[in-house]
């Protein structure tokens, strides 16, 4: 995946997990689901949770309470990762 295509990947999960309300966030099926709506229709499971792993590093995501089990971790978005998205929006 090029740099400009894993960048608007990135943003579609940052937008995916914006428009969720609620504080469980999204578990990653959800999450990889919307996404594929956002031109990323052969996206892999493992592909969305290295992003996911990666956004979170970053500060833009984090999990959403404390999962029973790893395989059972759901995201949501930071304040970090609302800035970003709306920097992002104004360019």
């Amino acid at each position: 995946m090029s740099p400009e295509r894993r960048e608007q990947f990135q943003l579609s999960i940052l937008v995916v997990l914006d428009a969720n309300h609620s504080r469980f966030g999204l578990p990653l099926d959800a999450v990889t689901l919307h996404v594929s709506s956002y031109g990323f229709a052969r996206v892999t499971r493992d592909e969305v949770e290295t992003e996911l792993d990666y956004l979170q590093e970053k500060g833009l995501t984090e999990t959403a309470g404390k999962p029973l089990e790893p395989a059972n971790r759901a995201w949501k978005r930071t304040a970090a990762g609302r800035d970003y998205l709306a920097e992002r929006n104004r360019a």
